[in-house]
């Protein structure tokens, strides 16, 4: 999303009633507490990457949270973020830093010449847009991806396999391998989910394809939906793939992830993101399109559990995520987390002076142990419970 002008931020509250006062521009969302963060050392963030939003189970502050800490460099503009372990990745155009979960500290920083477009993490590697690193690198240097380098949203991450598009192919290898380990070549695929650890679903111009994660090889195809997810978001979740259409008659289809056979349909009032578990698939609003400042959830059936009005006056600017019974929704001024269960607002987070119109939007949510962690303005903030 296009960087606006930042106006004023003066203070943060938080529903049960903490306010932290701010002194500086930059620093909207200063700390209030230096107590550490609970952060799980064994857990690994799995699959996906800024499309995608992912978290471990039993994660999450349920309750009302309070800002812990905050990190800037005062040059990097960190925007990217992923959490593996008990470490925070932030990359900016020309920078990755190694953050302590739980008190914000740097532990390790290397120089990268790579765009701040996103980063993702696996067991060992950090992955960028134009390569990969190792997670504690000794030299910086970027190992570029076997063919040209994925967008933003064209890649799926499963274990230590990095999956991703080109113009005409998927292709997937793993970091230190000199040639990928399969390739796929197919008709303009523009965007792809793993599911259960054994397939790949892309998106292509001609329909949706179910590809085995092990070759390649092409298990179903679906090209009687080619014209209706020419443009889609897919999200896998245990045996079943949601996609959506990013067009003004947005449709979610939910798919049997063995066959490919429609299980439902549904029809949201715009476009939407979407993320999945193996009971529930939550929507939220596109960026720049007719707003749908809501959260929709809906059962593993199809059926609508409940819909959220927020309070916010602009759209959801990010994959709402999944943890613990917990959906968190973050828009471009105001981050919201809801009981997955009943559709309770269980605390907002409002930064005073952070407008849905002039401002630097909050970031994606990332969520570990009893952590969240955001970006704004180019720093990373956690947060803990209150």
């Amino acid at each position: 999303m296009q960087r606006r002008q930042f106006l004023a931020a003066t203070g943060l509250t938080l529903l049960g009633g903490t306010t932290g006062c701010v002194g500086q521009l930059s620093s909207p969302l200063a700390p209030t507490s230096d107590e550490p963060i609970a952060v799980d050392e064994t857990w690994n963030q799995p699959g996906g990457g800024p499309g995608h939003a992912y978290a471990a189970s039993g994660s999450g502050p349920g309750a009302a949270i309070e800002s812990r800490w905050r990190f800037s460099d005062g040059d990097s503009h960190f925007e990217p973020m992923a959490i593996a372990d008990d470490t925070v990745f932030a990359a900016s155009d020309s920078t990755v830093v190694a953050l302590d979960a739980s008190r914000g500290t740097e532990r390790w920083r290397a120089a990268v010449d790579s765009n701040d477009d996103w980063l993702a993490v696996g067991p060992d590697h950090l992955f960028f847009s134009d390569g990969w690193i190792e997670r504690e690198p000794e030299t910086a240097s970027v190992t570029p991806y076997p063919e040209s380098s994925p967008h933003q949203d064209r890649f799926v991450l499963l274990e230590d396999l990095f999956v991703y598009l080109t113009d005409d192919a998927v292709v997937a290898g793993r970091p230190g391998a000199d040639e990928a380990r399969w390739r796929r070549p197919l008709d303009r695929p523009h965007s792809l989910c793993g599911v259960a650890d054994q397939m790949v679903v892309v998106a292509t111009e001609t329909g949706l394809a179910g590809l085995s994660l092990s070759d390649g090889s092409q298990q179903w195809l679906r090209e009687d939906l080619w014209s209706e997810v020419s443009f889609v978001d897919v999200a896998g979740a245990d045996e079943r793939v949601y996609a959506t259409t990013w067009t003004r008659d947005a449709t979610v289809f939910a798919l049997d992830a063995a066959s490919g056979e429609t299980a439902w349909t549904y029809e949201p009032p715009t476009q939407v993101w979407l993320t999945a578990d193996s009971d529930h698939v939550v929507l939220g609003g596109l960026p720049d399109v007719e707003p749908m400042n809501r959260v929709d959830v809906l059962d593993a059936a199809g059926d609508r559990q409940w819909v959220v009005p927020t309070d916010s006056n602009d759209t959801t600017v990010h994959v709402p995520v999944l943890a613990d019974g917990v959906v968190y929704a973050a828009h471009v001024a105001d981050c919201f987390a809801y009981d997955l269960a009943s559709g309770e607002e269980l605390w907002s987070l409002s930064p005073d002076g952070l407008l849905p119109s002039d401002l630097y939007p909050l970031g994606q949510p990332l969520v570990a142990g009893d952590g969240l962690f955001l970006e704004q303005d180019g720093a990373v903030y956690g947060f803990g419970p209150a």
